[in-house]
């Protein structure tokens, strides 16, 4: 079981990505295709992209693998996570995450 930082986004549209974090990258990358091909996930914004692109253009990219040596707490992997936010949102990435951080964020909703 590995934690780590992740991305998702569909190809047509790779400058429109969803940052996530998570204890188990791999139970992560099918939840969030799962719940995309029934069409529940909870992201409006990702199910719009899967709608309009389909699931055979659907990526999921690991950003960060972290040492499965230490115990990560959520805490942690979010403030990884928000860099990783920020850094990519200066780089001229429209994040699609919800806004659930506090800040100078510019959150689709």
């Amino acid at each position: 079981m590995a934690a780590g930082i992740y991305l998702v986004y569909f190809a047509p549209v790779d400058y429109c990505i969803y940052i996530g974090q998570t204890l188990n990258i791999h139970r992560r990358r099918l939840e969030h295709k799962t719940a995309l091909t029934r069409r529940v996930h909870e992201n409006k914004n990702l199910m719009f992209l899967h709608k309009k692109f389909g699931i055979e253009t659907y990526r999921f990219f690991v950003l960060e693998r972290l040492t499965p040596e230490k115990e990560w707490t959520t805490e942690h992997l979010q403030e990884l996570e928000k860099e990783s936010i920020l850094n990519l949102m200066n780089s001229g990435f429209l994040i699609l995450n919800k806004g659930h951080y506090e800040g100078n964020f510019w959150w689709i909703k």
